[in-house]
């Protein structure tokens, strides 16, 4: 497991993966894709917090 370094972490979670991951090897619609839930997840947890 290696252990992923996030710049901007204000709520300073840590974040660990299985090997390195490559994301140059995901297709960009599916990128796409991945990028918008992770943005949706996000934002339904910080509306959650408030």
């Amino acid at each position: 497991m290696e252990k992923i370094e996030i710049k901007e972490n204000p709520l300073g979670l840590q974040v660990f993966v299985n090997g390195v991951p490559d994301l140059t090897s995901i297709p960009k619609e599916k990128e796409e894709m991945l990028f918008n839930a992770l943005a949706l997840e996000i934002e339904t947890f910080y509306d959650s917090e408030e």
